[in-house]
């Protein structure tokens, strides 16, 4: 679980920090995704695998509570969300979606989540941006297309840089490409591929 887990934390530092370098703003969805959706599974429904179930094109895979693990919601403004949800813009904000989360107002002091957040998907169109849908260790999720490592180090943010991404083979059945995956060389331990973190001896 510990690699399956790096998938998310490596490719979203690479989706987020890409994000931030093409002028788009954090608070609005960017999806590329399909214009209709034909899954039926309203805002909080749950489980979903992909945002192809969800009526309103988005699945989130993330700890929150009691609820699915991985839930239907909808793109937000703030104060656009059903009773119950409250728009949160920071878990996905960097990559362009803001969207409604479990909460009668969002906290003021959010918690560490206990997992890794996700994108699961199935298709490509489930992705956002230039993200694609790709395969690691049996385990589906939103990342970036690439033809070098360098391309899945994002730029260094307030002196923190993270190298857990390589550029290896998609492993989904039939794909013929390379994408930002977790690097093994980080395995041991991830912190060993962040450099830069303030107050921690070494780093």
């Amino acid at each position: 679980m510990m690699r399956v887990g790096m998938v998310m934390m490596a490719a979203t530092a690479v989706l987020a920090l890409t994000a931030c370098d093409d002028g788009s703003d954090p608070g609005t969805s960017s999806s590329t995704g399909p214009s209709s959706s034909s899954g039926s599974k309203a805002t909080g429904e749950g489980p979903c695998n992909a945002a192809s179930e969800c009526a309103n094109d988005v699945c989130v895979a993330l700890i929150d509570g009691n609820h699915p693990p991985a839930y239907c919601s909808e793109s937000c403004t703030s104060g656009s969300c059903p009773s119950g949800f409250y728009c949160d813009q920071s878990t996905f904000g960097l990559v362009g979606l803001s969207f409604c989360r479990y909460g009668a107002t969002e906290p003021a002091t959010p918690e560490p989540p206990a997992e890794p957040p996700r994108l699961p998907c199935r298709t490509d169109a489930d992705c956002e941006g230039n993200a694609v849908c790709a395969t690691y260790e049996g385990q589906t999720d939103c990342t970036l297309p690439c033809n070098s490592e360098p391309e899945c180090t994002p730029p260094s943010l307030g002196g923190v840089t993270l190298d857990l991404a390589t550029c290896a083979p998609d492993q989904t059945p039939g794909e013929d490409r390379t994408v930002c995956l977790p690097d093994p060389a980080c395995f041991p331990s991830a912190m060993s591929c962040i450099s830069g973190l303030p107050g921690i001896p070494g780093f």
